[in-house]
């Protein structure tokens, strides 16, 4: 994702150069946060699940459309058929090696974890296909429902930041998908949330008002050339309109790059199954605290254990945790 923010900011920035002498319509506007997502509830205390000691790690190999892609399980050792999920990238060229934490303790907690590597097909700077990219996500699935200490009807997807565009159309092609965890979830199309990660860049520097607005009319354009980035109007709302699996969506409050409240709410309006939608306070985009490299928020993996493992018992209220805060709209005014 930041990968991705970053292309999109030079790309706009340069644009914003062009708004001083270009009229465009595009101007950004105040958010009104929805009543819902105001005095958010805090939510039931997780109980943090029992975890075993030892887990095994296995490496695989996944076809997919005759190339050999490498992957690594994260298996608990305990007997039993047990929940599993996949685990979706986030921006740029990702492998088996991330995820090491979520997945050690998912796997402790008696979930079975896959993260495969990324491939390059179809994906670059200029060019990505999500609805290609979730064929991908299928074929990981199926590696899992072949795994005989998998049970084949609790096999879910974990997709964070840019994978968040993709996990939603794998889940419309495969209904018997169980779940859907969203983490750093834009929602809007990529080209609206590099205009909202660059203002709020903007907001947070002091910028003086001629260059916002310069930039706000090269945005414009920007919007209205969107073969710019052949992605940069893919829009995900039709496939969550499709998704009935339940969805857990988990945001950072102190997440500046993401529209943390309108991304929410377009998929609780949006999506026909169950969401519940958990705010971690005081975290950043990979929900942890203080940056990249801090811990994960208090209770995050945690909910994440108990959610996959028996959601139904935990009570999650639609909308609990944090209290988010967002001032600026990622739609067009």
């Amino acid at each position: 994702m930041w990968r991705l923010m970053s292309m999109t900011l030079v790309a706009i920035l340069g644009l914003g150069v062009a708004g001083n002498v270009m009229e465009a319509s595009w101007r950004p506007a105040e958010f009104r946060v929805p009543a819902e997502f105001n005095d958010v509830p805090p939510g039931p205390a997780v109980d943090a699940p029992v975890l075993h000691d030892s887990i095994e790690h296995q490496d695989v190999t996944v076809d997919i459309e005759g190339e050999a892609v490498q992957g690594l399980v994260y298996a608990p050792r305990t007997g039993g058929d047990h929940p599993a999920v996949l685990f979706v990238h986030g921006a740029g060229t990702k492998d088996r090696s991330e995820f090491v934490e979520q997945a050690t303790f998912l796997a402790r907690a008696g979930i079975v974890a896959l993260v495969l590597d990324k491939r390059s097909t179809n994906y670059s700077a200029w060019h990505r296909d999500y609805e290609e990219m979730a064929d991908d996500v299928l074929a990981g699935v199926d590696a899992l429902r072949e795994r005989p200490d998998v049970d084949p009807a609790k096999i879910g997807l974990f997709a964070e930041s840019e994978g968040t565009w993709v996990a939603p159309v794998a889940a419309v092609a495969d209904p018997d998908i169980a779940f859907l965890v969203m983490v750093s979830a834009p929602v809007v199309a990529p080209a609206q949330q590099g205009t909202y990660a660059t203002l709020m860049a903007l907001e947070g520097l002091d910028v003086p008002e001629p260059v916002k607005r310069a930039v706000a009319k090269g945005i414009g354009t920007a919007l209205s050339l969107p073969n710019l980035l052949e992605y940069a109007t893919f829009d995900v709302l039709p496939w969550l309109e499709r998704v009935e699996q339940p969805i857990l969506m988990i945001y950072g409050t102190e997440d500046p790059a993401l529209p943390i409240v309108e991304g929410a709410q377009l998929v609780v309006d949006a999506a026909p199954g169950e969401v519940s939608v958990r705010y971690f306070a005081g975290a950043q985009h990979g929900i942890r605290i203080g940056d990249v490299t801090g811990a994960f928020a208090p209770g995050y993996l945690d909910t994440l254990a108990a959610w996959i493992n028996d959601r139904d018992s935990m009570g999650l209220p639609e909308i609990s945790g944090g209290q988010p805060e967002q001032i600026l709209s990622a739609e067009a005014a």
